[in-house]
């Protein structure tokens, strides 16, 4: 996705297909996906979430 792409042209497939895109695992998260870097971390904070609902816009 080029830096300053217009996304609000984008239908909602695209878009997630990107975000698919992106929770692949990283070499600079151990080769965790960011979910799974961001539920450890949240666990560390001593914050209770649940993985498996999605945030409300």
């Amino acid at each position: 996705m080029p830096k300053g792409a217009d996304l609000p042209v984008l239908t909602p497939r695209q878009l997630d297909a990107i975000a698919m895109e992106m929770m692949r695992p990283h070499k600079t998260l151990d080769w965790r996906t960011p979910a799974e870097a961001l539920i450890e971390n949240c666990k560390k904070q001593g914050m209770e979430i649940d993985p498996t609902v999605a945030p409300v816009a």
